[in-house]
């Protein structure tokens, strides 16, 4: 007889701590893999839409609700009248059509009000943007002066972004 027949069988913890550390080791060795490989791919699109959205990388980038259709818009002039707001836009589609509206409201209050042609030149067509394309154009705002909100949202009213105006 040998002492050793007399011994507890060897642990298995060992062996089970190994194999958790290598699988854990796997995964993360596999998600590093991959991680590279998404913003490649997304860097790929941004770079070959690139000359297209130079022109038009200024301004506030949106995104529809359905993540189908994105560009940047930004307010380049306002005027305040007697009557109310009159602001120039630029709108981009970097992903388009972009379909869109406009409405705002006087930061004192809830009420929203679309907007109507401006008296300048030029007006928005309310035409679809088609990707790669702008489109520049005066609006008005029958809204009280004073620090304002301008809503662009799609043709259906939903908001897809929002940009200040000082009063």
């Amino acid at each position: 007889m040998n002492i050793d027949e007399f011994a507890p069988p060897p642990s298995r913890l060992p062996l089970l701590v190994t194999l958790v550390v290598l699988i854990v080791a796997a995964l993360i060795w596999g998600a590093t893999l991959l991680r590279p490989a998404s913003p490649t791919a997304a860097a790929s699109p941004s770079a070959s839409s690139s000359p297209a959205a130079t022109p038009s990388a200024s301004g506030l980038p949106f995104l529809s609700p359905d993540q189908r259709f994105a560009g940047r818009w930004e307010i380049v002039d306002h005027r305040w009248t007697d009557s109310g707001l009159e602001v120039e836009i630029t709108l981009s589609a970097d992903r388009g059509p972009v379909n869109y509206s406009f409405v705002a409201f006087n930061n004192a209050g809830v009420d929203a009000t679309e907007s109507t042609t401006g008296s300048e030149q030029p007006q928005f067509s309310g035409q679809p943007i088609p990707t790669g394309q702008k489109e520049s154009g005066w609006l008005f705002f029958p809204i009280e002066r004073g620090p304002a909100t301008i809503i662009l949202a799609t043709s259906g009213g939903n908001q897809m972004s929002a940009l200040p105006v000082s009063g």
